[in-house]
């Protein structure tokens, strides 16, 4: 058992098979099942609503510790991770873009994709230097000293 955040107690890590993403990932009865679910629908006696997210109040994704899942939409699920700084895109997140500029308000533009309806942010310097990139012509190229 590891102690969980945000006061919850003990979490119950599973040690065995996991997915490339962390989630406890058993083979029962033949079939391999995502444990944190199975351990949710155990405790409450029912199946998971359909359309339903099984979430991790203690945000740790090889918990199966029934009293740290909660059910909700995939919306709820997103809006954990932004709020509580797991998501590349969340306000909490990196103090930098991945290219190692600032994330300063000057150097950060914030917007809602539309069609996803997430929310994203884009480095500025990044930008520039891509729409730079993209208007040199594909037939032109780079020079150093190595190809002189």
């Amino acid at each position: 058992m590891v102690a969980a955040p945000y006061g919850l107690g003990d979490c119950w890590i599973w040690q065995g098979a996991k997915t490339s993403a962390g989630y406890a990932f058993p083979s029962v009865d033949g079939e391999h099942i995502l444990l944190h679910r199975y351990s949710w629908e155990k405790a409450h006696g029912r199946k998971i609503p359909q359309g339903k997210f099984v979430r991790h109040k203690c945000d740790i994704r090889a918990c199966i510790n029934p009293s740290h899942l909660i059910i909700g939409t995939q919306r709820d699920n997103v809006m954990d991770m932004v709020k509580r700084g797991r998501h590349g895109n969340s306000i909490k997140s990196a103090q930098s873009c991945r290219r190692g500029h600032p994330r300063t308000p000057a150097n950060t533009q914030t917007f809602i994709r539309k069609d996803r309806g997430s929310l994203e942010r884009r480095c500025r310097v990044c930008r520039r230097v891509d729409a730079v990139k993209t208007s040199i012509p594909s037939n032109l190229v780079a020079m150093s000293s190595s190809n002189m």
